[in-house]
């Protein structure tokens, strides 16, 4: 009886078992920081609650510190993008852009409460340099809406005293919303964002509109 040669011959075949991606791990390792924060989490406790490895979560990152420096970064990049986007949506009307770039704030904020939670109480946690890129994108933030507010000033459209101060009034309000919204409440997102945007117009010592 004939055989065939061996290089006729398939191989068995090993099944590949994919590894898992960074995503379930950063997700994990967010609902540990915004269960128990950052100090109590252990990269054991962000492993199990992405069901890898603790060898897989050192494959994707660093550290717990460089995990907490992704989530951090990501949401301050999200939210101004979004204020950004609105400020040059609405260029030209100071009102309308403070206003809006309000209620982007509110919607990132009201959407992604564990994230606003996390960047609201960590950053005492963070170490350089992700500390200085955190507070950088802080920063940037903030000149987006003193940019404007300084528009309005110069063209007679506010009338606020110091526009520092209301600046950093008008974000600190605008950012708590994280820490008492319920979806499925007495107010939707859209009234929301306009009481907020009134709010802060108030803040502003905004003219009436004509």
């Amino acid at each position: 009886m004939s055989h065939a040669p061996e290089h006729d011959v398939d191989p068995p075949r090993r099944k590949r078992v994919a590894r898992p991606g960074p995503a379930p791990i950063i997700a994990a390792a967010l609902d540990a920081f915004y269960r128990v924060g950052y100090g109590a989490a252990t990269v054991r406790d962000i492993a199990a609650g992405a069901n890898v490895t603790v060898a897989a979560v050192y494959h994707h990152f660093d550290s717990k510190q460089d995990m907490l420096v992704n989530i951090m970064s990501r949401a301050m990049r999200d939210n101004l993008e979004a204020v950004r986007a609105q400020r040059e949506r609405h260029d030209g009307d100071p009102r309308r852009q403070l206003r809006h770039m309000v209620g982007a704030i509110v919607e990132y904020h009201t959407g992604h409460q564990a994230e606003a939670f996390v960047g609201g109480s960590e950053l005492r946690s963070l170490e350089e340099p992700g500390r200085s890129l955190i507070v950088t994108l802080r920063d940037e933030e903030e000149a987006e809406f003193r940019a404007v507010m300084d528009h309005g000033i110069a063209a007679g459209v506010f009338a606020v005293e110091n526009p520092v101060l209301a600046t950093r009034a008008i974000l600190a309000m605008a950012s708590a919303v994280a820490s008492w919204y319920r979806s499925g409440g007495s107010l939707t997102l859209g009234q929301l964002q306009a009481a907020y945007g009134d709010m802060a117009l108030r803040l502003a010592d905004a003219s009436p509109e004509e």
